[in-house]
């Protein structure tokens, strides 16, 4: 079976009745439940990658793409080299670097931003997963396995590709789907947890419903995806984050509550043996960046 149609398989597991499911805020991906075969290559396009951040309008790696101008090649790398230096230099935040960076809106890409910075076009996405790779990095972990609860189109895994031992995503499986397909689109092979081991694969997706089935995990990531969780979700997710019990959480949300079913971050049901390792406010003072230690 192919890792598409063992996708497609899994849309029936993710029911609103279920923990690992939709929560009421999500409900309108419900809608778009039908993966159309023939456009899901052209993922980017999809209505339902706006439920990610920025679906891409290219691939993350340059160096293998038929670019015809040599010049825009030597931008784009220089605008991921000037996005690295600007993440070390802790200037991530948008809202306090309104003098740097000029949006530059792109009408046919769904929810994607563009900044303008210095004559070099990055985007916001871009300099988000460098300072969360950044961040992550920072943890010192060797060759760690890490679990990423809600990882959209799978951005992350491929800005950290080199990093990790295994990489675990579990989401939703429309997400699954964009994810399996973007990251095929850049060359980083994805399997399904019937995969696992594998000796050529390091990305493994999975449905909320195969957690269960997954132990010794050093980090557990979470970006801007719990903040859209129900409590039953999040009692769900924090259960097993008990159970699994890595070293680390990485998490980053939004702080307020913006729908009626939100539940605010400081209300998560965090496992009894983790303790804040560090904490701050990131982009604005309306999202909040969490890494908690294992006591």
């Amino acid at each position: 079976m192919s890792i598409r149609k063992e996708l497609l398989s899994k849309l029936t597991s993710s029911a609103l009745d279920t923990p690992w499911g939709h929560s009421p805020v999500e409900k309108w991906k419900t809608d778009y439940r039908v993966i159309w075969e023939g456009d899901i290559s052209n993922f980017r396009r999809l209505r339902i990658s706006g439920g990610t951040i920025n679906p891409p309008d290219r691939p993350l790696v340059l160096s293998e793409q038929p670019y015809p101008d040599e010049r825009f090649i030597r931008r784009i790398t220089n605008s991921v080299a000037l996005g690295k230096f600007l993440v070390k230099m802790q200037m991530h935040s948008f809202s306090s670097l309104g003098s740097l960076f000029r949006y530059v809106p792109e009408m046919e890409t769904t929810k994607f931003r563009k900044f303008s910075c210095w004559n070099n076009l990055l985007s916001d996405i871009g300099i988000r997963m460098s300072y969360y790779s950044h961040r992550i990095k920072k943890l010192k972990l060797k060759n760690p396995v890490v679990l990423e609860i809600g990882a959209g189109y799978g951005a992350l895994s491929a800005y950290l590709n080199g990093f990790y031992s295994n990489y675990f995503i579990v989401d939703l499986p429309e997400n699954l789907i964009l994810a399996s397909e973007f990251l095929g689109s850049i060359g980083v092979k994805a399997g399904t947890i019937a995969n696992y081991p594998s000796d050529d694969i390091s990305v493994f997706l999975l449905s909320g419903a195969d957690l269960p089935t997954l132990d010794g995990v050093d980090v557990v990531v979470n970006i801007m995806s719990m903040q859209h969780m129900s409590k039953k979700n999040l009692e769900y997710y924090f259960g097993e984050i008990s159970r699994i019990n890595p070293k680390y959480l990485y998490l980053v949300n939004r702080n307020i509550k913006r729908d009626p079913s939100d539940i605010e971050v400081q209300n998560y049901p965090v496992p009894s043996q983790y303790r804040i390792k560090t904490s701050a406010e990131i982009y604005s003072k309306f999202y909040t960046e969490l890494v908690y230690s294992r006591d």
